[in-house]
């Protein structure tokens, strides 16, 4: 299997930077966010309930407590592991892609 790497800004704390993802991935995106402790964290942009945008298009990720939400069914999940904490999902994991920080930038491996 052919690897990629990707990169992007390291995001704020309560910023979600979007990344398209190569062609012939289930995601067209990842979205890159920076967990409670401040580590790196990559998932892909589709719902673990109905495979789906999180953001449904409306590009607003985080809900008020800095988790991220499906805009369309209100699955909150944690930032630092992916795993829904509630909604119709819960217990599941949004998938995480491997990322490293080289300086000022995110290096996602796609």
């Amino acid at each position: 299997m052919y690897a990629r790497r990707l990169e992007a800004s390291v995001p704020s704390f309560g910023e979600v930077v979007v990344v398209p993802l190569p062609d012939g991935r289930p995601a067209k995106e990842a979205l890159v966010v920076l967990d409670e402790q401040g580590e790196v964290r990559v998932y892909e942009n589709v719902c673990q309930h109905v495979p789906i945008p999180l953001d449904a298009g409306g590009r607003r990720f985080l809900d008020e407590d800095g988790h991220l939400v499906c805009a369309t069914h209100g699955a909150r999940y944690r930032r630092e592991d992916g795993e829904c904490i509630r909604g119709p999902c819960r217990g599941r994991r949004l998938v995480a892609l491997g990322a490293r920080v080289a300086g000022d930038r995110v290096l996602i491996d796609v």
